[in-house]
């Protein structure tokens, strides 16, 4: 739908405007916008993932290490 322009009779103002395609949203202005609707926020399982798998490497390492006799 384009706006019609304004006509002061020797120009028209916003002949050739055409509205972005897309809104312009940063993340935080979308994550407050879902809390004042009240969607819940959705499970980050990609961070989850890193966690448990740093925390078993770590695990697996100390392991290692106390088996050989490197921790005392």
């Amino acid at each position: 739908m384009k706006p019609t322009p304004y006509n002061t009779g020797r120009i028209q103002i916003g002949l050739l405007y055409t509205p972005p395609q897309v809104p312009h949203h940063d993340a935080d202005a979308l994550r407050l916008q879902r809390a004042l609707l009240g969607e819940r926020p959705r499970i980050d399982w990609d961070g989850i993932a890193i966690v448990v798998a740093t925390c078993a490497i770590a695990a697996l390492v100390l392991t290692v290490m106390a088996l050989m006799g490197w921790l005392a």
